[in-house]
């Protein structure tokens, strides 16, 4: 399971991002194979932080790779949480979703 981390900006943290944008830009380039989907998380229109799914369910490899991140590494993220992230669609595999639904019919809990 990948590893997800929702970072989010301090007060004034957008907008203290700028003058390390290239930087950050370049560690995303350097790092793309450590990272399976990223982009800026926004509310209400509003920039608030990025969001990141790592290709690793490593917790020690998410903490270096924050580690090294330039927004990170500036104290521009007042929130970090980190989860593991449990794909359903698209499917895993063909006919997952239906045994879920099969599953949820007769009580079974599942991790949903």
């Amino acid at each position: 399971m990948p590893i997800a981390l929702d970072c989010r900006y301090r007060p004034g943290g957008a907008q203290d991002r700028l003058p390390i944008r290239a930087v950050h830009l370049d560690y995303m380039i350097a790092n793309q194979a450590r990272v399976l989907h990223g982009g800026p998380s926004l509310a209400d229109g509003e920039l608030v932080g990025m969001y990141l799914l790592l290709a690793t369910d490593d917790p020690a490899q998410a903490d270096d790779f924050l580690a090294g991140e330039p927004y990170a590494r500036a104290g521009l993220f007042a929130e970090v949480r980190r989860t593991l992230f449990t794909g359903y669609l698209p499917e895993p595999r063909e006919g997952f979703l239906r045994e879920l639904r099969r599953e949820a019919s007769r009580g079974v809990s599942a991790s949903d």
